[in-house]
């Protein structure tokens, strides 16, 4: 329901995670209360990961916390990161016969290779995800040139 494969837009476009939030509130009876800037903008492989953060914390309150009523989702930029914080009220107080997947940790180790963190964990009441990514281009995904100079000025240089 979730995972709709999306190429890659134009820099800045972080229309894919107000889509998805809208898809979750539509599809059962948690509500997604969204806030984010419509100003803020971002590098394309930026967007590409916080949409995808946004879909595995969706797709995990379906999966884990089918209980939920409520899910507040912010995207921001600040201090040079973008900052997505998720919680939702689907805490349950006896724990769940499904075991933890992969979903996460596999996703914290892609954050971390683009310089930013992800941390999961229960808060009173309810659970909470935090992602912060580097805005700066990360070193994993250089930046594309089409002009010969900067491509050559920004090559290792030769022994």
């Amino acid at each position: 329901m979730l995972h709709h494969d999306r190429p890659l837009t134009a820099a800045g476009d972080l229309s894919g995670i107000r889509e998805a939030a809208e898809r979750f509130s539509a599809a059962g009876p948690a509500q997604v209360r969204l806030h984010m800037d419509p100003a803020v903008t971002v590098p394309a492989e930026t967007a590409a990961l916080a949409y995808r953060i946004v879909v595995e914390g969706l797709t995990n309150i379906r999966r884990h916390a089918p209980q939920a009523g409520r899910v507040v989702l912010s995207v921001s930029a600040r201090s040079g990161f973008l900052e997505i914080t998720m919680t939702n009220d689907g805490v349950s107080r006896t724990r769940g016969s499904r075991s933890g997947g992969s979903g996460l940790p596999g996703l914290a180790a892609l954050v971390q290779a683009q310089g930013g963190e992800l941390v999961t964990q229960a808060v009173p009441e309810e659970w909470s995800l935090t992602a912060r990514l580097p805005l700066a281009q990360s070193p994993v995904w250089p930046p594309v040139s089409s002009s010969p100079t900067t491509r050559k000025a920004s090559a290792a240089p030769s022994a």
